[in-house]
């Protein structure tokens, strides 16, 4: 069953999906409603500019994220320390760096926001889901959960050198927030694909 969902994951990444059957070699292609190519396309970009702005790093490619998804967790358990290294938590002004953190939690948070109207759109859409639009809000939503870590341990070591951390508290506390809310619309979206999204369904 694995080995299935890990093919179901590698091949979701593309726009549309194509089936051969022997014999005579038909091929269909499925498209994607504009809805959930808006979905699609919003959750690629949050993840790209997370990586960008240097909120979150790589982490165990397609694999590791393979193994998140396929065992539920929705969230991984590596460390999120490479955030506060970027920004020089450590080391560099504590009001700025507290203000950075705050701005960027903000920022993330707002990104999300936009990640999940994409997707509560779909849900209201009446339209079949494909496991393609979950996995890429859930690709979306382990990024959020690492962009968090990250700013909170950042925090937490701004705060331990004598930083007046209060907004970006409040920051980070916002942006958990709206990531238990894509948590449970995430929820909500692969339980409609597994009532529609299916074929036969």
């Amino acid at each position: 069953m694995r080995s299935v969902l890990v093919g179901l994951l590698a091949g979701c990444l593309a726009g549309c999906a194509t089936v051969s059957m022997a014999p005579g070699e038909t091929t269909v292609e499925t498209g994607i409603s504009n809805k959930q190519t808006a979905l699609r396309q919003a959750s690629d970009a949050y993840c790209s500019d997370a990586e960008d702005k240097g909120w979150v790093a790589e982490q165990g490619g397609l694999a590791g994220l393979a193994s998140i998804l396929i065992n539920g967790q929705r969230e991984d358990r590596q460390p999120s320390v490479l955030y506060g290294e970027h920004i020089g938590a450590d080391s560099g002004d504590t009001g700025e760096l507290a203000r950075r953190i705050a701005d960027d939690a903000a920022s993330a948070n707002s990104g999300l926001q936009a990640v999940t109207s994409e997707a509560e759109a779909v849900k209201a859409s009446g339209e079949a889901i494909r496991r393609a639009d979950v996995t890429s809000f859930e690709r979306a939503l382990v990024r959020a959960q690492r962009a968090r870590r990250g700013f909170s341990a950042a925090m937490e070591t701004v705060r331990g050198r004598g930083g007046d951390v209060d907004a970006a508290r409040i920051a980070i506390n916002e942006f958990a927030l709206e990531i238990d809310r894509a948590r449970q619309l995430a929820d909500d979206l692969l339980d409609l694909y597994a009532d529609t999204g299916r074929p036969g369904a």
